[in-house]
């Protein structure tokens, strides 16, 4: 943690994700990945198969084109290895590796960012042996990702979508003169920010909706880091996140209300 950083006795985070996007690993096929889930599974007992991410890759070069690599080789779907209360997931597929932490009860406690991360290169280091020994070349990564996902009750504002002002102080409804609008239904709002060296951007997204398991509404404020440093090597990973994790914990104290943090979310200043 950088110095100074805020910490929290109930945060609002419901989901971490650490990935990395690297070069198609076009020597693996479907049977392959039965033998990779073999060595997953003591740990993730479960497995389901769902469609393929598609890259987005920052770059501050305008000029450059997106690029698509043309193969021969059939694509495979992306895959999932679930623990048992599937609150840990590894997600694979021929372009990248996540690994994300999930709150799956009310009363879980998130696990900090340091054995997130930890959990991470664990499993991305279980993907290079397996690369190794089946003799299918190295991971190039091309971009790394780190995603904090929020849920937040709006009972922290009174419960109206209009008071979003008070939560985020940069997102204000104007109600100190007669308007012809009522109150908005929803709202969507993003915002980025660039990372320092151009190693990436952050990226912060405010939304309403509703909780499919509660029929309640909630806001939800995701932050996603994405990008690479100049080192471009799985050595020079950690650095790169804990860039990342430091512009997210100060990002979210900086576009949600200091007030909040403390009342609602126990805000600790370390």
């Amino acid at each position: 943690m950088g110095k100074g950083m805020p910490e929290y006795d109930k945060p609002p985070v419901v989901e971490v994700v650490c990935g990395v996007l690297f070069r198609p690993l076009k020597g693996i096929l479907a049977p392959h990945t039965g033998v990779l889930w073999e060595r997953f599974r003591s740990t993730f007992s479960k497995c389901a198969e769902l469609p393929l991410i598609a890259p987005s890759v920052e770059t501050f070069d305008e000029a450059m084109q997106a690029t698509i690599e043309l193969t021969d080789v059939p694509p495979i779907p992306r895959l999932w290895f679930l623990s048992d209360r599937e609150d840990r997931l590894v997600q694979f597929q021929r372009d990248r590796l996540l690994f994300n932490w999930k709150r799956v009860d009310p009363t879980d406690e998130y696990p900090h960012f340091q054995d997130v991360f930890a959990s991470f290169q664990q499993h991305l280091g279980e993907l290079a042996a397996f690369l190794e020994q089946a003799k299918m070349g190295e991971i190039e990564p091309r971009q790394f990702e780190l995603t904090y996902v929020n849920h937040i009750d709006p009972a922290v504002i009174a419960g109206d979508i209009s008071g979003l002002g008070a939560l985020f102080p940069d997102l204000a409804w104007r109600a100190d003169q007669p308007r012809f609008l009522r109150p908005p239904e929803d709202a969507t709002w993003r915002i980025s920010f660039v990372l320092p060296d151009r190693s990436g951007r952050l990226h912060a997204t405010v939304r309403t909706l509703v909780d499919a398991s509660t029929a309640r509404p909630l806001i939800r404020f995701e932050l996603t880091a994405r990008g690479i440093g100049a080192d471009k090597t799985v050595a020079a990973m950690p650095a790169w996140f804990a860039t990342a994790h430091e512009w997210i914990v100060r990002g979210f104290a900086d576009l949600t209300h200091l007030k909040v943090q403390k009342t609602a979310w126990g805000r600790r200043d370390v």
